[in-house]
C-alpha cells in the first residue's frame, strides 16, 4: 500500500517516503522541499497522529484480522510469540486512535485481491485521477509474484538478507525477505489454540468491533479447571490487565474484570484464587481491592501494609448463573516507580498467578 501511495503521487508530483512512527527529526527540512511527504507506520506515536490531523492530511489504514496478523508477524520476522503479540497490540491501538480521521481510507486485507479497486480508492482519496494505463501499470508491478521476485534478486545480490528479515530492508520500498507470503486468511486456525485466538480476541476487543472482526468464543471453564494467568487464563481477563509473566499477570488499572463461561448454570461454586498485592499509596484512605462476584461486593483484600503480600483467596457461595464475572475495584493505586520501588510506572493493583472454580 505504501509503494502503491507513492507511485499514484509520483505520477503527479515529487514525492520523499520514509518509515517512521513519530514526527521526523528533520521534518523541518523535509518541509522545504516542494515534495509530498509519505510517511509509513505501524504505530504512530500521539505527536504523529496530533500532526496528522494539524494537517488534516489523507491516512491509509490497512488492516487485517488480528490473529492472522500475530501468525504472520511470526513467521515472516522470525519471532517468538510473546514479541509478536506486543508488536501487535502496539500498533492496534495506535490506529484505534486515528479511526474517526477524516480524510482515510480504510483497506482490509481480506478485501484488497482486486489491487486495480483498491489503487482507484487510493487515487480518489489522494485525489489523483489516474488513468486506466496508470492504475494497470501499478497493480502489475506489486503483483505478488512480481514483487517475490524482485525479493530473491536482492537476496542473491545480498541487498537482503533472509535470516535477518527484521532488520534489513530496501530503502526505496521498504520491503523485506519474506515480504511476501502464501496471502491466505483464516490461517491462524491451524496455528493458533482456542486459548490463544480467544486472548487475541480478549486483548483486541476494541480493535475486532471496529474493524468489523469476528472474535473467536472463549472456552467454557470445567469444574475443577485450574487456569494459569501467565497463559490461557488471559482469555478471560477480559479488561485491566497487563501482559503476562512467567509467573501470572498484574492488572494495571482501577478496575480489572474476569469473566469465565462455565459449561452449565449453576447454584453454588468454590472459587480459589492465588494473588499477590500491587502497589498501594496507603497514605490514600481505603486503599486496597475490593472484589466483586457477579455485580455482588464478596471481599475487601489487601487493606493494610502488613497484610501478607501473597493471598491464596477462597470463596464459596451461590451463583445462579452460567458465567462468572469476577471484578476488582481499587483505590490508593500506585506505581512501584512513584513509591521507590523501582522504575515499573504502572499501575499495580494485584497479580494473578492463577485461580480454579469448582461448580456442581
Amino acid at each position: 500500500m505504501y509503494n502503491a501511495v507513492l507511485m499514484l503521487v509520483r505520477s503527479r508530483s515529487q514525492a520523499t517516503g520514509l518509515f517512521s512512527d513519530t514526527i521526523p527529526e528533520d521534518l523541518a527540512l523535509l518541509a522545504e522541499s516542494e515534495a509530498i511527504l509519505v510517511v509509513k507506520c505501524h504505530a504512530p506515536d500521539a505527536s504523529l497522529r496530533g500532526l496528522a490531523r494539524m494537517m488534516n492530511a489523507p491516512i491509509v489504514l490497512t488492516v487485517r484480522d488480528p490473529r492472522d496478523c500475530l501468525v504472520s508477524f511470526e513467521c515472516a520476522f522470525q519471532s517468538e510469540r510473546s514479541a509478536a503479540f506486543h508488536e501487535l497490540n502496539q500498533s492496534a491501538f495506535a490506529l484505534l486512535e486515528i479511526a474517526d480521521h477524516p480524510r482515510q481510507l480504510v483497506v482490509k486485507y481480506e478485501e484488497s485481491a482486486d489491487r486495480a479497486k483498491v489503487i482507484e480508492s487510493l487515487a480518489s482519496l489522494l485525489g489523483i485521477r489516474a488513468s486506466g494505463k496508470l492504475v494497470r501499470g501499478i497493480s502489475e508491478a506489486l503483483d505478488p509474484e512480481v514483487v517475490k521476485t524482485k525479493i530473491a534478486q536482492w537476496e542473491v545480490h545480498g541487498a537482503l538478507d533472509s535470516d535477518r528479515p527484521a532488520e534489513v530492508w530496501t530503502e526505496e520500498t521498504h520491503w523485506h525477505s519474506n515480504h511476501v507470503a502464501d496471502g491466505l486468511t483464516g490461517k491462524y486456525v491451524d496455528q493458533l489454540s482456542a486459548h490463544e485466538a480467544a486472548i487475541v480476541g480478549s486483548r483486541l476487543r476494541g480493535f475486532f468491533e471496529t474493524f468489523g472482526y469476528a472474535r473467536d468464543p472463549v472456552p467454557s471453564v470445567q469444574s475443577g479447571e485450574r487456569i494459569e494467568f501467565n497463559g490461557a487464563g488471559m482469555a478471560y481477563a477480559l479488561d485491566g490487565f497487563s501482559f503476562p509473566e512467567d509467573w501470572g499477570a498484574w492488572t494495571d488499572r482501577p478496575t480489572a474484570r474476569i469473566v469465565l463461561p462455565l459449561t452449565k448454570k449453576t447454584g453454588r461454586i468454590q472459587l480459589e484464587i492465588a494473588l499477590m498485592r500491587g502497589s498501594f499509596d496507603f497514605a490514600h484512605r481505603g486503599a486496597g481491592a475490593q472484589l466483586r462476584v457477579n455485580n455482588y461486593k464478596v471481599a475487601e483484600l489487601f487493606k493494610a501494609p502488613d497484610a501478607p503480600g501473597d493471598l491464596l483467596f477462597v470463596y464459596s457461595g451461590d451463583l445462579d448463573s452460567d458465567r462468572l464475572d469476577l471484578e476488582f475495584r481499587f483505590k490508593g493505586l500506585a506505581s512501584p516507580k512513584s513509591l521507590g520501588l523501582g522504575g515499573d510506572d504502572r499501575l499495580i493493583g494485584v497479580g494473578i498467578k492463577h485461580l480454579k472454580i469448582t461448580y456442581r
